[in-house]
Order: structure tokens, then C-alpha cells, then sequence
């Protein structure tokens, strides 16, 4: 019965993310601990929740989606800050 439901939920987007964000934010806890970077550590996250890791998230493509998305956010953050900033 609770293996249905979990698999039920683990298509889910928002449960997806939930489980994404919380974990990066664990393993980022630990990295800060160990006075390490981030980036690794979120790196790390994703390989342990990936298909190729414990396989919690296993929708490929609405995370490739969501990877692109957050790099065109980052982008568009980094070229407003050196607008706003240095007022290239």
C-alpha cells in the first residue's frame, strides 16, 4: 500500500523538488561543516538522488527541463547584477 502511494509521488513535480531542495540543503549543511564549496555538494546531491544514485527522482526529462531553466536564471541574475553594478 505505501509502496503505491510512494510511487504515486515520486512522479510528482512538487514532490520532486521538495525532496531535491531538501536534500542540497542537507548535504550543503555538511559541506559547510567541512568548510567545503557548495557547488560540490550539490553536485554530490544529484548524483545520489539521480537514476544513477539511490533513483528517488526518476523523471530525467522534467529535471533536464528544470536544470536549463535554472541555468537561464542564473544567467539573467550574473548579467543584471553587472548591470546594475558596474553599468557595463
Amino acid at each position: 500500500m505505501f509502496a503505491n502511494i510512494f510511487q504515486n509521488l515520486s512522479t510528482n513535480l512538487f514532490f520532486s523538488l521538495g525532496v531535491i531542495i531538501i536534500v542540497a540543503t542537507i548535504f550543503a549543511f555538511i559541506a559547510r561543516m567541512f568548510k567545503q564549496p557548495l557547488i560540490p555538494a550539490y553536485v554530490f546531491g544529484g548524483f545520489v538522488l539521480g537514476p544513477l544514485g539511490v533513483g528517488l527522482v526518476t523523471d530525467t526529462n522534467l529535471i533536464r527541463v528544470l536544470s536549463e531553466m535554472g541555468i537561464a536564471f542564473l544567467l539573467f541574475i550574473v548579467c543584471f547584477w553587472f548591470i546594475l553594478f558596474y553599468r557595463i
